[in-house]
């Protein structure tokens, strides 16, 4: 669909003169009020007679090139050999947005690392994608990671305390609240699709990639939050995608770096993983992302590796995992999508092609990421022309049905329409107005506030021997944190609370530290209560410096009468290793800040809130609410079950 009667290169022109498109975004102000459902209204034959308007329009590339979704993550090569964020848009890419009407844009937070050129960024993207001479064009999606925690992508937004905090807090109103105020940030600055929620049940706690992205060990309440996380982004607007279908929460692989190998049966997987995916199914979310993960008692249909090995399909190109189980079984209508196809799964075993053939043929609707972007503009942009024309051969030599393609661009459309995309460029607005807007939607004050209360009633108080919490106003505190930047989130805190208790903080990262060592047995010889913070991001970390470290001031505490309080800031997992602590909190994401914000003039970096927020429990400030979401064992058996919660 073109703009009308405005060329690709006057369009390109207006963003000097500070007149663009709106954003394919829905309301861009924060609407955090739970009764808003910002879906339009729309039958099935008004929505059935647009899509197939646009669809009599389209040419057979521009139905295959619907269905892509690439990125746009690197810009150049730096002189060390990294690769550098596209933070503006080249005319050479600009160029192949015009040339091909792609589906939607994948960006990093290397793309976004400002509010102001994040959003000139977006809206260049969307001007350039519609140049006036191509029939059948539809605006964008333009996706983005932003689960909140560990996973963010909006370098001056909020970070929210992410989804294992969310499931200790249990409050399905704060769920989505969280998922609301992130929404609003996305859509401010032109982003309309989220890639989110994670809906793992995680499983495995040895888990190296879902961890604390996951809401909780129990399908359930997984199932239950999801819900509240959909619809606070929908509430905004904003196209919601469930993650990491059928389920990355019992793998010991990375599917970034190896292909993951789950020995269950489907009955199985319908017991545990696939409950939330079939809940969010039921609630209609509008995008379900499907995972590199090979389930050889589910799909045994085998293809040769570029090694020369056998292996079994993954999920992201099973016929049985997607048509017959996600399709027929839980009984999904909404578009489906590969996770990247340059992770390391599918790059280092399947040809591109193939990969994209299979995926279709399985009854996937999009392709995420076909092109590796850590290479120079020109040879990327080669690459995908190249890619889209071999996808484009093989549906008009019949390989691929067209009846395939059409259904998937079909599903597309009609997704992008019951969202408002299709019709974001009716409404115009002038680049100062909306640069206004960012300003004083992202990371505003009043989103750091909310943010914060959220995280507070995040915060789960396990244990509370000889009550040792709440530190008392006499107190003399010291704080021991793993990391430089976790100082800066001790001050903040401290800053919050109040001069009253006391609070010394050192960082251990510099354990064998002549001067170190001499800070901490002067601060140790007059405090009354020691706050350790552990960062647990693998199994492995049990076993270094750090958790010595943290053993043996835990034994001098007891020696000594100091109470002695273990903050788990990340996995919650090495509870177990610390439980002869006399307090344990868990916070479930331990980053830290680059510095203590003074101002929230919109370009404020964001922070991790959580560890803030478990400090300011610790110091009495507030009261913990929050149970734990996973089990924390031990050789097999429980030593704090889920649900375990204490309070003041």
């Amino acid at each position: 669909m073109p703009l009308p009667n405005v060329s690709r290169r006057t369009a390109l022109g207006m963003l000097g003169t500070g007149v663009f498109m709106a954003a394919c975004s829905g309301p861009q102000l924060p609407q955090m009020d739970a009764s808003d459902n910002a879906t339009p209204v729309m039958t099935r034959a008004s929505t059935g007679d647009r899509v197939a308007d646009i669809m009599a329009a389209m040419s057979t590339t521009q139905k295959v090139e619907q269905l892509i979704m690439p990125s746009l993550r690197y810009a150049s090569q730096g002189a060390d050999g990294s690769m550098l964020g596209l933070t503006e848009l080249p005319n050479e890419a600009a160029d192949a947005l015009a040339r091909h009407g792609f589906g939607g844009i994948l960006l990093y937070g290397e793309n976004l690392q400002a509010n102001e050129q994040a959003l000139r960024l977006t809206d260049a993207i969307q001007v350039a994608n519609a140049p006036d001479e191509a029939v059948g064009r539809v605006p964008l999606l333009i996706a983005t990671d932003q689960e909140g925690g560990n996973v963010h992508r909006l370098g001056n937004g909020c970070f929210m305390c992410g989804n294992m905090a969310l499931g200790a807090n249990g409050n399905e109103g704060d769920v989505q609240q969280a998922a609301a105020l992130m929404g609003s940030e996305l859509a401010a600055l032109g982003i309309n699709c989220d890639l989110a929620p994670d809906v793992d049940v995680n499983s495995n706690p040895e888990n190296p990639i879902i961890g604390v992205r996951a809401f909780s060990d129990d399908p359930e309440l997984v199932a239950r939050l999801q819900a509240s996380f959909v619809q606070g982004l929908r509430n905004q607007g904003i196209v919601s995608c469930a993650k990491h279908y059928p389920g990355h929460g019992d793998t010991d692989t990375d599917s970034h770096t190896g292909l993951p190998k789950v020995d269950v049966t489907l009955d199985e997987l319908m017991e545990r993983e696939l409950v939330p995916f079939r809940a969010a199914a039921m609630g209609g979310v509008d995008m379900v992302l499907c995972a590199h993960i090979q389930f050889p008692r589910i799909e045994n249909t085998q293809y040769a590796s570029k090694d020369g090995s056998r292996i079994t399909l993954p999920a992201s190109c099973s016929q049985k995992l997607v048509s017959e189980v996600l399709r027929g079984e839980l009984a999904y209508e909404g578009v489906v999508m590969t996770d990247s196809l340059v992770m390391g799964a599918i790059a280092d075993h399947f040809d591109p092609i193939d990969m994209g053939r299979m995926a279709f043929e399985a009854g996937v609707d999009m392709l995420l990421e076909p092109i590796d972007p850590a290479q120079s503009i020109p040879s990327y942009l080669e690459a995908l022309d190249a890619y889209v024309s071999s996808l484009v051969s093989l549906v008009e030599a019949g390989t691929i049905p067209e009846q395939t393609i059409d259904m998937a661009v079909r599903r597309v459309l009609t997704m992008k329409f019951n969202r408002g995309i299709l019709d974001c460029r009716s409404n115009l607005q002038t680049l100062d107005e909306r640069i206004t807007q960012a300003h004083a939607t992202v990371g505003s004050a009043d989103h750091h506030a909310l943010e914060h209360q959220i995280a507070l009633r995040s915060v789960t108080l396990v244990q509370n021997g000889n009550y040792a919490l709440p530190v008392q106003e006499d107190d003399e505190v010291l704080v021991l944190v793993p990391y430089e930047s976790q100082v800066a989130s001790v001050t903040y805190a401290s800053g919050l609370v109040g001069p009253r208790p006391s609070v010394k903080v050192l960082c251990y990262d510099t354990i064998d530290d002549s001067q170190f060592a001499k800070s901490y047995e002067t601060a140790l010889g007059t405090s009354s209560v020691v706050v350790l913070v552990s960062t647990m991001y693998g199994t492995s970390d049990l076993n270094g410096m750090a958790a010595s470290f943290i053993d043996n001031v835990l034994e001098q505490c007891a020696s000594n009468g100091i109470r002695s309080v273990v903050i788990s800031s990340q996995l919650p997992y090495d509870i177990a290793r610390f439980s002869h602590a006399d307090a344990i909190l868990a916070c479930y994401y331990g980053s830290g800040m680059t510095g203590v914000p003074t101002a929230y003039d919109g370009e404020t970096v964001g922070w991790a809130p959580n560890l803030i927020a478990a400090l300011c429990v610790a110091l009495g400030a507030a009261s913990p609410t929050a149970t734990l979401p996973v089990e924390i064992s031990e050789e097999g058996f429980a030593l704090f079950e889920r649900g375990t919660g204490e309070q003041y």
